[in-house]
C-alpha cells in the first residue's frame, strides 16, 4: 500500500485493485499471448504498490519466461513498495511523464477514476489523444496504453469507469482505440461493489495488430 491517505486518494482518483480482479486482468492478458522475444516488458503506468506488474511476473517466471517490470505512480509511499517487490518503478504522473522511446510488450493496471469535473480541475484537462477537458483521467491512460503497447501483438489489460463508452470527452480517444487495437475480451461489473469510488467499472483487454486496423470495438461492447 501506499503513503496516501484516503482523501487523497479520492483526490486523485487512486483506488487499490481486489485481488480477485487483478487475476481475471491477468488472465485475459496473458490468454493466449505470444511472447516475440525471451523477456517481456511489462509496464503498468499507475502502478500503486505494483499488484497487478507482480501478478503478471509470477505468471511469466513459473512459465519460464524472462520479465522486466516498470511502473509509474505518483504517490512515493507507492513507488517506494514497487520497488521492494522488484519492479523498476519512478515517482511521476504518466500522463507527463517522457515516455517517447519506450515500448512494451504488455500494459496492464487499474488507472486513476475521476468524476468528469474533478478531472478538469484536478488534472486540468491534458487531452491525450484528443480527450476532452471533461475527459474521465482513465480515458487518458487508455490514450496512453495505446502508444506504449509495441505494434503487432503488444496487449492492453485494464480497469476502467463504465463511463468511457458514452462520454462525449471521451469519443476522440474511443476513435483512437479503434484505429490502433482490437478488443480481444471484456468483463463487466453487474455493481457498484469492487472500488469505494462507488462507480460501476468494466476490464478490457485490446491487442495491437500489425497491419490495419479492425475498429469497432465500442459496438462490440455496447452490445455484449
Amino acid at each position: 500500500m501506499g503513503t496516501a491517505t484516503a482523501s487523497e486518494r479520492k483526490r486523485l482518483g487512486a483506488w487499490y485493485t481486489p485481488t480477485e480482479l487483478v487475476a481475471l486482468v491477468v488472465d485475459g492478458v496473458l490468454d493466449g499471448f505470444a511472447p516475440a522475444d525471451a523477456s517481456i516488458r511489462v509496464v503498468d503506468p499507475a502502478c500503486g504498490d505494483g499488484r497487478f506488474l507482480v501478478a503478471v511476473g509470477d505468471r511469466l517466471a513459473a512459465a519460464g519466461i524472462g520479465v522486466e517490470l516498470f511502473g509509474c505512480d505518483v504517490d512515493p509511499g507507492a513507488v517506494e513498495a514497487a520497488r521492494r517487490r522488484g519492479i523498476a518503478a519512478v515517482e511521476a504522473d504518466a500522463l507527463g511523464h517522457p515516455w517517447q522511446f519506450e515500448s512494451f510488450d504488455l500494459v496492464v493496471g487499474n488507472p486513476p477514476f475521476l468524476s468528469q469535473m474533478a478531472s478538469a480541475t484536478t488534472r486540468g484537462g491534458a487531452g491525450r489523444g484528443g480527450a476532452g477537458p471533461y475527459a474521465d483521467a482513465a480515458v487518458e491512460f487508455l490514450a496512453l496504453a495505446t502508444e506504449l503497447a509495441r505494434p503487432d501483438g503488444g496487449r492492453i489489460g485494464l480497469v476502467l469507469p463504465q463511463s468511457i463508452l458514452g462520454a462525449r470527452d471521451a469519443e476522440p480517444v474511443r476513435g483512437l482505440v479503434e484505429q490502433r487495437c482490437r478488443l480481444i475480451w471484456s468483463w463487466w461489473s453487474p455493481e457498484q461493489t469492487h472500488f469505494d469510488a462507488g462507480i460501476n467499472v468494466c476490464a478490457l483487454g485490446f491487442e495491437r495488430p500489425g497491419d490495419g486496423a479492425p475498429g469497432t470495438w465500442t459496438q462490440v461492447v455496447t452490445n455484449r
